[in-house]
């Protein structure tokens, strides 16, 4: 008996179905669909991808870790450039990415 896992599984004789989802696909048994940018997913196996945190983005679709923003910048959750950077942290001022302490 023949197991195909589909695009983003690999496969796992522990589970049922044989298949699991790969890191950057949420979903599961062989039902795994690709994170879509601003979202996260660092662990194979079933599960849901993340929103990118504050003060993080990710502008790629799949498996990847969300990406900081620059010092003294900050973003809201499950940004997904380094446009949306635009807020100033705790010390800084000034407007969009132009933030000074």
């Amino acid at each position: 008996l023949a197991c195909v896992c589909g695009v983003g599984t690999y496969y796992d004789p522990s589970q049922p179905s044989r298949c699991s989802c790969m890191e950057g696909y949420a979903g599961s048994g062989s039902n795994c669909t690709e994170c879509v940018a601003g979202t996260h997913k660092n662990v194979s196996g079933s599960g849901d991808c993340l929103p990118c945190e504050p003060g993080t983005f990710k502008n790629t679709t799949g498996a990847g870790a969300c990406s900081a923003c620059s010092a003294g910048t900050s973003s809201l959750t499950g940004s997904t450039g380094s446009a949306d950077c635009s807020l100033c942290t705790e010390g800084y001022a000034g407007t969009g990415s132009n933030c000074t302490a």
